[in-house]
Protein backbone atom coordinates (compact mmCIF):
# COMPACT_ATOMS: atom_id res chain seq x y z
CA UNK A 1 0.00 0.00 0.00
CA UNK A 2 2.80 2.41 0.95
CA UNK A 3 4.60 1.65 -2.33
CA UNK A 4 1.44 2.39 -4.33
CA UNK A 5 0.99 5.73 -2.60
CA UNK A 6 4.66 6.56 -3.08
CA UNK A 7 4.50 5.68 -6.80
CA UNK A 8 1.34 7.77 -7.23
CA UNK A 9 2.95 10.68 -5.38
CA UNK A 10 6.06 10.58 -7.60
CA UNK A 11 3.90 10.25 -10.72
CA UNK A 12 1.80 13.22 -9.69
CA UNK A 13 4.91 15.26 -8.89
CA UNK A 14 6.50 14.53 -12.26
CA UNK A 15 3.28 15.33 -14.14
CA UNK A 16 2.83 18.52 -12.11
CA UNK A 17 6.47 19.50 -12.63
CA UNK A 18 6.08 18.84 -16.36
CA UNK A 19 2.98 21.01 -16.49
CA UNK A 20 4.28 23.90 -14.41
CA UNK A 21 7.69 25.09 -15.60
CA UNK A 22 9.64 24.13 -18.71
CA UNK A 23 11.93 27.15 -18.92
CA UNK A 24 14.06 29.24 -16.62
CA UNK A 25 12.36 32.31 -15.19
CA UNK A 26 13.03 35.59 -16.94
CA UNK A 27 13.82 38.54 -14.72
CA UNK A 28 12.65 42.03 -15.56
CA UNK A 29 15.27 44.17 -17.28
CA UNK A 30 13.89 47.28 -15.62
CA UNK A 31 11.13 49.78 -16.21
CA UNK A 32 8.96 48.90 -19.18
CA UNK A 33 10.06 45.26 -19.38
CA UNK A 34 7.47 43.01 -17.77
CA UNK A 35 8.11 39.35 -18.51
CA UNK A 36 5.12 37.01 -18.69
CA UNK A 37 5.46 33.79 -16.72
CA UNK A 38 4.88 30.62 -18.72
CA UNK A 39 2.01 29.64 -16.42
CA UNK A 40 0.04 32.57 -17.88
CA UNK A 41 -0.32 30.81 -21.23
CA UNK A 42 -3.65 29.07 -20.74
CA UNK A 43 -6.55 28.22 -23.02
CA UNK A 44 -8.77 30.75 -21.25
CA UNK A 45 -6.26 33.57 -21.72
CA UNK A 46 -5.61 32.62 -25.36
CA UNK A 47 -9.36 32.65 -26.05
CA UNK A 48 -9.72 36.02 -24.31
CA UNK A 49 -6.82 37.40 -26.37
CA UNK A 50 -8.46 36.14 -29.59
CA UNK A 51 -11.72 37.79 -28.56
CA UNK A 52 -9.95 41.08 -27.79
CA UNK A 53 -8.20 40.96 -31.18
CA UNK A 54 -11.57 40.49 -32.85
CA UNK A 55 -12.87 43.57 -31.02
CA UNK A 56 -9.89 45.62 -32.22
CA UNK A 57 -10.42 44.43 -35.80
CA UNK A 58 -14.11 45.27 -35.68
CA UNK A 59 -13.49 48.68 -34.09
CA UNK A 60 -10.98 49.60 -36.78
CA UNK A 61 -13.35 48.44 -39.51
CA UNK A 62 -16.55 50.03 -38.20
CA UNK A 63 -14.88 53.33 -37.32
CA UNK A 64 -13.31 53.49 -40.80
CA UNK A 65 -9.89 54.14 -39.34
CA UNK A 66 -7.01 53.81 -41.73
CA UNK A 67 -4.66 52.37 -39.12
CA UNK A 68 -4.77 51.38 -35.47
CA UNK A 69 -3.82 53.94 -32.85
CA UNK A 70 -0.32 53.42 -31.38
CA UNK A 71 -1.73 52.10 -28.07
CA UNK A 72 -3.72 49.53 -30.03
CA UNK A 73 -0.50 48.23 -31.58
CA UNK A 74 0.80 47.36 -28.11
CA UNK A 75 -2.52 45.71 -27.26
CA UNK A 76 -2.41 43.70 -30.49
CA UNK A 77 1.15 42.56 -29.79
CA UNK A 78 0.14 41.43 -26.28
CA UNK A 79 -2.82 39.46 -27.64
CA UNK A 80 -0.74 37.81 -30.37
CA UNK A 81 1.92 36.99 -27.76
CA UNK A 82 -0.65 35.30 -25.51
CA UNK A 83 -2.02 33.19 -28.38
CA UNK A 84 1.43 32.21 -29.66
CA UNK A 85 2.65 31.32 -26.16
CA UNK A 86 -0.38 29.14 -25.56
CA UNK A 87 0.04 27.34 -28.89
CA UNK A 88 3.78 26.72 -28.35
CA UNK A 89 3.15 25.43 -24.83
CA UNK A 90 0.28 23.19 -26.00
CA UNK A 91 2.39 21.65 -28.77
CA UNK A 92 5.18 20.97 -26.28
CA UNK A 93 2.85 19.36 -23.73
CA UNK A 94 1.25 17.19 -26.42
CA UNK A 95 4.62 15.99 -27.67
CA UNK A 96 5.73 15.11 -24.14
CA UNK A 97 2.51 13.22 -23.48
CA UNK A 98 2.83 11.33 -26.77
CA UNK A 99 6.43 10.31 -26.16
CA UNK A 100 5.52 9.13 -22.64
CA UNK A 101 2.45 7.20 -23.81
CA UNK A 102 3.18 3.46 -23.61
CA UNK A 103 0.46 2.76 -26.18
CA UNK A 104 2.41 4.71 -28.79
CA UNK A 105 4.69 2.65 -31.01
CA UNK A 106 8.46 2.93 -30.59
CA UNK A 107 9.11 4.87 -33.82
CA UNK A 108 6.47 7.47 -32.94
CA UNK A 109 7.81 7.78 -29.38
CA UNK A 110 11.35 8.38 -30.72
CA UNK A 111 10.03 10.96 -33.16
CA UNK A 112 8.10 12.70 -30.38
CA UNK A 113 11.23 12.66 -28.18
CA UNK A 114 13.12 14.64 -30.84
CA UNK A 115 10.10 16.85 -31.49
CA UNK A 116 9.67 17.71 -27.81
CA UNK A 117 13.33 18.77 -27.61
CA UNK A 118 12.84 21.25 -30.48
CA UNK A 119 9.47 22.40 -29.18
CA UNK A 120 10.92 23.02 -25.73
CA UNK A 121 13.71 25.10 -27.26
CA UNK A 122 11.16 27.09 -29.31
CA UNK A 123 8.94 27.66 -26.27
CA UNK A 124 11.82 28.65 -23.99
CA UNK A 125 13.28 30.99 -26.64
CA UNK A 126 9.83 32.56 -26.90
CA UNK A 127 9.60 32.92 -23.09
CA UNK A 128 13.05 34.49 -22.94
CA UNK A 129 12.77 36.85 -25.93
CA UNK A 130 9.11 37.55 -26.72
CA UNK A 131 6.97 36.92 -23.64
CA UNK A 132 6.71 40.40 -22.16
CA UNK A 133 3.92 42.95 -21.89
CA UNK A 134 4.01 45.88 -24.29
CA UNK A 135 2.43 49.17 -23.39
Amino acid sequence: MKQTILILAFSFFSITAHGVEFCKKVKSQGEGHWPVDESAFTLERANKAASELQKLINANTTNNKEAPYPEELGEMRNHFMMIKGYMLKTMLVRSIRSKDDKKTDKVTREMMEKSSTYLKKDFCDFIENDAYVSH
